[in-house]
């Protein structure tokens, strides 16, 4: 008789044993996924400042490295230098066939050799500071080659002497010289050093044909 009083009580302390347990295996039971995830690797951003490509083959850590950007005063020689060397290798190439002195045609072919090398170097100048370079003579250029493309003999002569062997070549020479004392650019400045005396001979040598 005196055991029935004790069973609700050992079904009590049971029941409170349970109740205790659970809080436990609920804790180590905790999905892994409540553990902070490690932070990601940071991707180094290879570009050059701005999102711009880098002209610089070395890469993205050498930009200091990289050709400096051609001023306002370069890039206006660079434009107008280029377009009239191609004006005159175009009115060179014409008197160096059709021209009725030999002198004159010996002028022009060394003026066409001269222009081309001096194109090339320039491209190669040009492509460094990542800088086109005009395909066409300029526009004002155009109706002096049409007209050389019209005549012949004497006339052909004066024409190509006086206009493009001297009047023009003068103005080439100023343009160079200006450039020379306000550039800031070091090839840009080598290839007038280099190009200029030869600029002066041959403007000297037409002179010279102009006068005889």
């Amino acid at each position: 008789m005196l055991n029935r009083p004790l069973r609700p009580l050992a079904s009590t302390l049971l029941l409170l044993s349970a109740l205790m347990v659970m809080p436990a295996i609920a804790q180590t039971g905790k999905p892994a996924t409540d553990t902070p995830s490690a932070p990601e690797r940071s991707h180094r951003n290879t570009s050059s400042p701005g999102g711009g490509q880098n002209n610089n083959p070395e890469g993205s850590d050498m930009e200091k490295s990289a050709p400096a950007a051609l001023g306002r005063a370069d890039r206006s020689f660079i434009t107008k230098v280029a377009g009239n060397g191609l004006y005159e290798l175009e009115a060179s190439r014409l008197a160096a066939t059709r021209a009725s002195d030999p002198k004159v045609k010996k002028l022009a072919a060394q003026t066409v050799a001269e222009n081309t090398q001096a194109r090339k170097e320039l491209e190669e100048l040009a492509s460094k500071h990542n800088y086109p370079l005009p395909s066409r003579m300029p526009e004002d250029k155009q109706p002096l080659v049409t007209k050389l493309s019209q005549i012949k003999g004497k006339d052909f002569d004066r024409f190509y002497v006086h206009q493009v062997a001297v009047k023009d070549r003068k103005d080439d020479l100023k343009l160079a010289e200006r450039a020379l004392r306000a550039t800031k650019t070091g090839d840009v400045k080598a290839w007038i050093d280099k190009h200029l005396p030869l600029m002066k001979a041959r403007l000297q040598a037409a002179e010279d044909i102009e006068k005889g």
